[in-house]
């Protein structure tokens, strides 16, 4: 039987493997992708500090739902049998969760 995690730890293995992976990967720019500049570098990570608070602000079985199938790219079935949730129900959580995630992303008009 897969383990079963709470949403606190896997948002928290999601920003642990994030910060392994830069480590892992970091590599200087080469010619063909030159490193960001400044204000671009500042907006990803404001763009990713969005995105992370909107994940947190879900509720936490949508929130587990979305990390664990499109972010560690569970199926949809392991992620529902971890839910003890039917397929069909874990299914739902997810469409409301990135329904809410694209709402509170979405830039406001002013």
């Amino acid at each position: 039987m897969p383990r079963i995690f709470s949403g606190d730890t896997v948002r928290h293995h999601l920003e642990s493997a994030r910060v392994q992976r830069e480590e892992i990967v970091a590599t200087p720019p080469s010619a063909e992708h030159e490193a960001p500049t400044p204000d671009q570098a500042l907006e990803r990570e404001e763009r990713r500090l969005a995105f992370l608070e909107a994940l947190h602000q879900l509720p936490a079985h949508e929130g587990d739902v979305i990390v664990a199938h499109d972010i560690f790219e569970m199926l949809i079935e392991d992620v529902a049998e971890q839910q003890d949730a039917p397929v069909s129900t874990a299914s739902r959580w997810r469409s409301r969760g990135i329904d809410a995630l694209i709402r509170a992303l979405r830039p406001r008009r002013g």
